[in-house]
């Protein structure tokens, strides 16, 4: 045996090493409390709710910001592509039916705040799958690191929580067949009155630049696609949006609906 042949065969023999945990990675928490946010994305985040925009959950009254809202806010403080969600692990957590995800959310190139997120799915309700409940998850992740910069602090104000139900909610028989007796449900008009028009304020959105013809040309023939009826479709763009008509989108509002749309699939 040739020397060459005899260092091969030894090496060979030799027992693979056993795996070695990678280095924790330190980038995650990158630019961690290195700089305050800039003052105008400040006062896009924490600008106060409007009582059009909270919603209330029908079952146990608790009020929320609808998971739009959020991306919105941090479209017109960060732009569109200028802030991300990074989930980790690639894979959520399955725990029965329920689902959790960690994850980290960035701007501008730097940590901003983390989470976890929850969701889950119901077994015998054939629109409840894991794919609706990892979107579930992903979303609830990203409201609660919102909540970390500022975006909806009035929901945990014990005091503006009960001042807005006493205006905004009441509760109703529960139309389906189970459930308990009474639901929780919004006003359509607000006891008092409707909420007098707040003072001018600069629109973050009057320069930004409007949609295309291609782009309003996708969220046309997405709507379309859902037959939706022609009052359904101004209210979903109402409620989202702010707007009656596509063609009023903005650039990123038009991009924000087409995901939205798309992943109603």
């Amino acid at each position: 045996m040739t020397k060459d042949l005899a260092v091969v065969a030894e090496t060979a023999l030799v027992k693979p090493q056993e795996p070695v945990a990678p280095e924790p990675d330190a980038s995650i928490y990158v630019g961690i409390a290195s700089r305050p946010v800039e003052k105008s994305a400040q006062d896009i985040l924490t600008a106060p709710l409007r009582d059009d925009e909270i919603e209330i959950r029908p079952d146990d009254g608790m009020l929320y910001l609808p998971q739009t809202r959020y991306r919105l806010r941090l479209n017109q403080a960060f732009g569109v592509g200028g802030w991300a969600l990074r989930l980790k692990p690639e894979n959520p957590l399955v725990q029965g039916n329920r689902v959790f995800w960690p994850g980290m959310l960035y701007a501008g190139g730097r940590f901003l705040a983390e989470a976890m997120g929850e969701g889950r799915w119901i077994e015998k309700n054939a629109k409840s799958t894991y794919g609706t409940a990892t979107e579930s998850a992903k979303s609830d992740c990203l409201t609660r690191c919102c909540k970390d910069i500022g975006v909806g602090l009035e929901l945990w104000d014990p005091v503006f929580t009960q001042k807005w139900k006493a205006r905004w909610a009441h509760e109703i028989r529960n139309p389906e067949n189970y459930g308990p007796p009474t639901i929780w449900a919004k006003r359509e008009t607000p006891v008092g009155g409707p909420t007098p028009p707040p003072p001018p304020q600069k629109d973050v959105t009057a320069d930004r630049p409007p949609a295309d013809a291609e782009q309003t040309g996708r969220v046309l023939s997405l709507l379309d696609a859902k037959r939706w009826a022609p009052p359904y479709r101004r209210n979903w763009l109402r409620k989202h949006f702010g707007v009656e008509q596509v063609d009023e989108l903005t650039a990123e509002k038009a991009t924000l609906a087409l995901q939205m749309l798309m992943a109603a699939k």
